[in-house]
């Protein structure tokens, strides 16, 4: 037998094998239903809520709506500040212990030196008087962590650590403001740049336009004043003229000559 009969017969066996464990099936339905896979386990179920709740469940209810924290602004205001330590992050503002003043006058400083030109120039300006101001502040919380003799305390190690970080933090921002005030202005004054190359470009251009039309107009009164020589000659050799010696057709000639100049100049 070659092998390819082999492969053929095993072939044809397992499909009889096959066919019959389908009869088997279809003929004992029950032994299949007998086999069932395990159950899930069950999850708990929260228990329904009940209409009459216990006594402190009454109780933390009622203390739960009166906890709402303070209502008024002026209220959340002064909650906002019960973890207050420095201010060198969040919001700014200017501290009890600081001067309002004299933030107002470093703003006009700043202002006077930059001359900011529109409301995005202006921010940034303010911007750079905040982070200038709390990166002096971050320098005189530093002076607290040393002792009058000038020593390091045994518990500030942590807050100088804190205090130099806010420091660096404040001066990149810093000068990351002036960096793009001074991008903003170079851009604008490109800007005005290229709309001043523009302006004289066409400045030129009318001025060569100009003179062009200048030439072809001075060409113009030249070829008439060319033609009103050349007629006014003809008038004198007219007049010149003798019956032994007289020019044919001279005043038609001059008559065509005009028409033609006439035409052209037209």
């Amino acid at each position: 037998m070659s092998p390819r009969q082999a492969r053929r017969e095993r072939r044809e066996a397992e499909r009889k094998a096959k066919k019959a464990d389908l009869r088997r099936e279809r003929a004992h339905p029950a032994e299949e239903a007998a086999f069932s896979w395990p159950a899930e386990p069950s999850r708990p179920v929260a228990p329904p809520p009940t209409d009459n709740p216990s006594p402190r469940t009454i109780a933390n209810r009622a203390n739960a709506r009166l906890s709402t924290g303070p209502v008024s602004e002026a209220g959340k205001a002064a909650v906002s500040q019960n973890n207050f330590r420095h201010g060198l992050r969040g919001a700014f503002k200017v501290l009890p212990t600081e001067s309002q003043n004299d933030y107002n006058a470093l703003l006009e400083n700043f202002i006077a030196e930059h001359k900011p030109a529109n409301p995005v120039e202006a921010a940034l300006v303010e911007k750079m008087t905040q982070h200038f101001w709390l990166s002096q502040r971050a320098v005189l919380l530093q002076e607290t962590c040393f002792d009058p003799d000038g020593y390091l305390s045994e518990s500030q190690p942590p807050q100088l650590a804190l205090y130099l970080r806010y420091q660096a933090t404040h001066e990149r921002a810093f000068h990351k403001c002036s960096d793009e005030l001074r991008k903003l202005r170079n851009e604008k004054r490109k800007i005005e740049l290229g709309f001043e190359r523009h302006r004289r470009a066409q400045a030129d251009i009318e001025r060569k336009n100009a003179a062009e039309k200048r030439k072809q107009d001075r060409h113009q009164w030249d070829m008439r004043l060319a033609q009103v020589a050349y007629e006014h000659q003809e008038l004198k050799n007219l007049h010149l003229e003798t019956p032994e010696c007289r020019i044919p057709n001279r005043v038609q000639r001059i008559l065509t000559a005009d028409r033609a100049a006439a035409s052209t100049h037209a």
